[in-house]
């Protein structure tokens, strides 16, 4: 993963999250479709466990061919990478 002039490698996204954005919180939104997004001051680490959950959730709306819910999930993936950006 890289941000920025950052550049790390780790096993999983939620470990790569963790390691270019350290512990960190993140501001948030309420649940949305039965998916915990972003709340306010929201830890780190729990962030970027709800980015891993979205981003698993576009993995198995792509494989459905279901590409409007895939780019929903790609929406809201992108919104919480920006919060951990902050």
């Amino acid at each position: 993963m890289a941000y920025e002039n950052d550049v790390v490698m780790e096993e999983d996204l939620e470990a790569g999250l963790l390691r270019l954005f350290g512990q960190r919180t993140g501001l948030a939104t309420k649940k949305e479709q039965g998916v915990a997004t972003i709340k306010e001051d929201m830890p780190l680490a729990q962030l970027a466990k709800e980015a891993m959950k979205i981003f698993e959730k576009a993995g198995e709306a792509q494989k459905q061919g279901d590409w409007a819910g895939y780019g929903e999930q790609l929406k809201k993936l992108e919104e919480a990478l920006k919060r951990l950006a902050r």
